[in-house]
């Protein structure tokens, strides 16, 4: 807690960092106030707004602003996250890109973006897995591999003809959870064919298996949480594991 408080101090002082740029330099005027999201390592802590990023240095204070003025691939940040054993994190935008942050190196990755699939390609979540990113999409699950920076998998949980936004996936030792617009789906963590949607389980046993679920989450070891959406109400559903 105290880490993220100095966090939120230390975010005040952003805007007179652009004060020290040289004369004829060009600088962005983002906002920075509004974090939608963040992504905390052992030494540093990274935030998403709706327009950029910025990265946090416990150890010297130090912040480092990442927008397209220096790197990034575009404005409309929608996820983050942060793998440590790798140093990387990795942002996702409403287009499908991805850009990858390692040290002050932004890489990125259009697959997703310039792919023929037609229609909603928004980056709603990463999680990662075995050094791998696990992009959940406004169509499917998306595989990155983070080695080689580029996409290794593609899963359309219910098939391409009944295409599924996914807004968050998680796993435990024996399954995928991945939470949808239209239920919560489940497939053996071990399979290695989960692009073909047959390898996955709609949970018909909630008692509203079809509306959607913005967020899903495990509680302990032996319990899952689902957070449901209907219209202007919401519901957290739990299930013993």
């Amino acid at each position: 807690m105290k880490k993220l408080w100095t966090l939120l101090i230390a975010a005040s002082f952003v805007a007179p960092l652009f004060s020290q740029l040289s004369v004829g330099t060009w600088r962005d005027h983002l906002p920075f106030e509004e974090a939608t999201a963040v992504a905390i390592g052992e030494d540093r802590v990274f935030a998403a707004t709706p327009f950029s990023a910025f990265r946090f240095l416990f150890e010297d204070n130090s912040i480092e602003l990442f927008s397209k003025t220096n790197g990034l691939a575009e404005s409309n940040v929608t996820a983050i996250n942060y793998l440590e054993s790798k140093q990387v994190c990795v942002i996702g935008y409403n287009s499908g890109n991805v850009d990858l942050i390692q040290g002050l190196d932004v890489f990125n990755i259009n697959d997703i973006k310039l792919s023929s699939f037609v229609g909603n390609k928004q980056i709603n979540d990463v999680t990662f897995r075995d050094d791998k990113a696990y992009l959940s999409t406004g169509f499917g699950i998306v595989v990155l591999d983070l080695d080689a920076r580029e996409v290794a998998d593609t899963w359309f949980i219910n098939g391409q003809n009944d295409i599924v936004s996914v807004n968050q996936v998680v796993f435990d030792d024996s399954y995928w959870y991945a939470a949808t617009d239209n239920g919560i789906f489940r497939a053996d963590v071990n399979n290695d064919f989960l692009a073909n949607f047959q390898n996955w389980t709609k949970l018909e046993d909630l008692p509203l298996p079809d509306l959607e679920y913005a967020e899903i989450t495990f509680f302990g070891e032996d319990r899952l949480l689902a957070l449901e959406l209907n219209g202007n109400q919401s519901a957290i559903w739990s299930m013993d594991l």
